[in-house]
């Protein structure tokens, strides 16, 4: 945005999003409860943004006829997209970069795909698919004996906290460890960041290296396993080496994947449980290193319904606020009709399964008003959005440029230049 707007004569400007940063309606009780929540939507955001643009076009750039152009990434790369669809009045267009629209009921998304990029990320740099898909196993045995748990909370220098001390602290781990893997394929940016948690730059083969240094061989014991697994994921919490223990347990905790995120972290899972309910679960086997919780929590939407009451029911969540059909009836899961909006996705990027494509319902006859799509080989999440880096893909570059030159320049709102 900050290369591409002297182009234009452009200003650039940040509105935050309701329920995040400092922009808390209620203050500090803001998360407090479910009634105080509810005004944090998807839908609610989009309408402060329609009401806010045609202000700040009169009364600071003093120009009504402003072109606004949205960008945005993941989350924002969404709202940028449904932006342009749901107010075409209000903004011209939209660069929607690893953008999920169709990660919902109705979008023909496999549940397993995520983890599936996240599987071929770590393999293809390098890691061993089995010793990870045995390590769970090794989890799951250690922790049924306290002898057992007593080598996890060493391994894993568990935090005093959030020690493991029964049975079921095995998912807490596992979940721990998970979420490390699955950020770490986002985020598998070319150079070093400070995005979600301080990484090196291409993380995931930096972890694959990490164990294949240690374990030259396969491992084959429970104790080496859990290790291997203890390996990667140290290096996505703790690459600094800053850190002497890990809280594993979300409960006690919070959520250590997202610190970067702030204390807000809470919204998106919030958002997830209501209006934007998206089908995704492991399915393991030939799909991914992961396991088929899929089939272990008997369907995904009753997997979603879980994870949501865990996280959500002290502050008075119940099934009633989970609304599986809000995004797709609010935005559509088809695009013949949407006009001047890029999507970019990464291989790289999980997130990318979700995404729209050539191939996606109306994008063929969108393409005549200005509706493109870009796959981008060594694309993470949103890299093409991020400030150019000279570490970055030529892939990425040549992605840059094209948009610029056949989007945004000659085809896309050429007519507002």
């Amino acid at each position: 945005m900050f290369d591409l707007a002297p182009l234009f004569n452009a200003s650039i400007l940040f509105a935050e999003h309701r329920y995040y940063g400092v922009s808390q309606p209620f203050g500090n009780e803001s998360y407090s409860n479910v009634k105080k929540l509810g005004f944090l939507a998807s839908t609610q955001a989009l309408a402060d943004y329609a009401r806010f643009l045609p202000y700040y076009k009169a009364n600071v750039l003093n120009d009504t006829e402003a072109p606004v152009i949205a960008f945005g990434g993941s989350y924002g790369g969404m709202l940028a997209a449904w932006f342009r669809i749901k107010y075409p009045h209000i903004i011209d267009g939209a660069w929607a970069a690893s953008a999920p629209v169709l990660y919902f009921k109705g979008g023909n998304v496999d549940p397993g795909a995520f983890d599936k990029v996240v599987t071929k990320d770590f393999v293809d740099a390098g890691c061993d698919r089995t010793v990870i898909e045995k390590g769970w196993t090794a989890i799951r045995k250690l922790a049924k004996t306290k002898k057992g748990r007593e080598i996890l909370n060493n391994v894993f220098h568990v935090d005093e906290k959030s020690l493991l001390q029964n049975e079921s602290n095995a998912e807490d781990l596992i979940y721990f460890i998970r979420e490390a893997f699955e950020y770490f394929a986002m985020v598998d940016y070319p150079y070093p960041t400070s995005f979600l948690q301080p990484l090196p730059g291409w993380p995931v083969q930096a972890a694959c290296n990490l164990v294949k240094e240690q374990y030259p061989k396969p491992p084959t014991e429970d104790e080496d396993l859990v290790n291997y697994l203890y390996i990667i994921s140290n290096l996505y919490y703790n690459s600094t080496g800053s850190e002497t223990t890990n809280c594993v347990i979300s409960k006690v905790c919070g959520d250590p994947a997202t610190n970067g995120l702030g204390s807000d972290a809470l919204g998106w899972p919030w958002q997830s449980c209501t209006e934007l309910v998206m089908e995704i679960c492991a399915e393991g086997g030939k799909n991914d290193f992961f396991w088929d919780e899929c089939k272990e929590a008997g369907g995904v939407l009753k997997m979603v319904k879980r994870f949501c009451l865990k996280t959500f029911e002290d502050i008075g969540y119940t099934e009633k606020f989970l609304f599986e059909n809000d995004a797709p009836i609010e935005y559509g899961l088809e695009f013949a009709a949407a006009s001047n909006i890029v999507f970019t996705n990464g291989n790289l990027d999980p997130w990318s399964v979700g995404g729209v494509f050539e191939d996606t319902p109306g994008v063929k006859e969108a393409a005549k008003n200005g509706v493109y799509t870009f796959f981008i080989t060594n694309g993470a999440h949103h890299l093409d959005i991020r400030q150019p880096n000279t570490c970055d893909p030529e892939s990425v570059k040549n992605a840059r440029f094209q948009v610029k030159i056949h989007c945004l320049l000659k085809l896309c709102f050429a007519k507002f230049l």
